[in-house]
């Protein structure tokens, strides 16, 4: 009986360990907010072909400065910001303009954007960590549930003596 509560035990850590390390990854994910910098996850490769596909990026807050040809950007796909895409800017029709692609390399489709509907620019990117944090966060509540049920199983289970 000692052996089967200890296995119990063993995956009951194991399980605990990857909640933590997907509390982690998220946590540490989010610290950039604080800061003022947006994140998302590159979903497309089409749009800018820089960044891989499921790489979490990291923009920095857009204030109005003059963009360049190339810049990539983060505009909201909603009227509430939530939503948001990347794009490049593909051309400067003014100051207040610009032309990006919302097609693929081989279709092109130029569509203007507003300088007021930017609201950053790209930062960074860390590669195929959106997928990791996207998982993760998806199953959060189900593996805290498992560590929780795991946990009172193993220490209020009594053994019972023969």
């Amino acid at each position: 009986m000692v052996e089967s509560r200890e296995r119990r035990f063993y995956w009951f850590r194991w399980v605990l360990v990857l909640y933590i390390v997907s509390f982690t990854a998220i946590f540490f994910s989010l610290v950039p907010l604080f800061f003022g910098y947006h994140l998302t996850v590159q979903e497309n490769s089409e749009l800018a072909s820089t960044i891989p596909q499921k790489s979490l990026v990291i923009a920095k807050q857009f204030h109005q400065q003059p963009l360049k040809e190339g810049t990539v950007i983060l505009i909201s796909a909603s009227s509430t910001r939530e939503m948001t895409t990347i794009h490049r800017i593909e051309k400067i029709t003014d100051q207040h303009h610009y032309m990006i692609n919302i097609g693929t390399k081989n279709m092109p489709v130029l569509e203007p954007v507003a300088k007021k509907d930017i609201l950053a620019t790209y930062a960074y990117h860390l590669p195929f960590i959106g997928g990791v944090i996207e998982l993760s966060k998806e199953y959060m509540v189900t593996i805290f549930a498992v560590c929780v049920l795991l946990y009172l199983y193993t220490y209020t289970w009594e053994e019972k003596e023969l």
